[in-house]
């Protein structure tokens, strides 16, 4: 009996230990979520809290299921500083990361190192129009210098930095043309808002721009040219908005 009862004694201690030393991963998903007020999810959870990875996805697909929302998975390993109130975080996704994402900071102000992240074409819909329109595909890739995060209670995370977003080898089916061209938005941010910048770096369709960005409320003012290929594109330029004429120019004007 009493080596039973030494053996469970034992045996809790040991549990107690590893909750304490290496909680799951599910722990820090689940203080993330909270913080990101679900506008993504964090899926398929594995591992500890100090060696973990996780699927980025939607909170929720047509069926309840998480849908991902960027490939591969994000894993990641936690520094024991950790016990000295400091966080720093090296994150690894080969399928999108050019390099390993460098975080650091203390409970809810983080930096992140500058990288790069590759994006499906596919998530151009999702940033608005024109791209929403034109339903294009083309490569993606999104890079920052170092960017500051501040989380606060009850409300959105504030994001101080610069990132630009470089999309190149853009096409559509609505065009003969491939490829459209390549494009490059650049995103100033400064807390819970930010202002954007479309341009082209070289292509047919001559794209540009200028937005702003706040919670809930985006707004864009732009220009839509083309040269030789005009007339090959002007189906395509229908669809992006209204003809003007300016300084004895017909361009499409974008406003969203």
């Amino acid at each position: 009996m009493l080596k039973k009862l030494g053996f469970l004694i034992v045996l809790i201690i040991a549990l107690m230990g590893g909750l304490i030393f290496s909680p799951p991963a599910s722990w820090i998903t689940q203080i993330l979520d909270l913080s990101t007020q679900k506008i993504f999810t964090f899926a398929d959870t594995r591992g500890s809290v100090w060696n973990g990875s996780v699927i980025i996805a939607k909170p929720h697909g047509l069926e309840g299921q998480a849908v991902s929302i960027l490939p591969g998975r994000f894993s990641w390993k936690l520094s024991p500083k950790l016990f000295l109130g400091l966080i720093e975080v090296e994150i690894h996704n080969p399928d999108v990361l050019k390099d390993s994402i460098i975080v650091k900071g203390r409970w809810n102000n983080y930096q992140l190192a500058s990288s790069t992240i590759k994006i499906p074409s596919e998530k151009l819909k999702e940033i608005g129009a024109p791209f929403n329109t034109i339903d294009p595909s083309g490569e993606l890739e999104l890079s920052w210098t170092e960017i500051i995060i501040m989380f606060f209670d009850n409300s959105l995370p504030k994001i101080y930095g610069k990132m630009t977003l470089d999309l190149n080898n853009i096409a559509t089916k609505l065009s003969p043309i491939k490829p459209l061209g390549h494009y490059r938005m650049e995103f100033d941010w400064n807390g819970d808002s930010g202002e954007m910048e479309l341009k082209t770096k070289e292509g047919p369709l001559l794209l540009s721009g200028k937005g702003e960005i706040a919670p809930g409320r985006f707004q864009f003012m732009g220009q839509a040219r083309a040269g030789r290929e005009k007339k090959q594109l002007k189906n395509l330029m229908n669809l992006l908005g209204q003809w003007e004429t300016i300084a004895g120019e017909e361009v499409i004007s974008l406003k969203f």
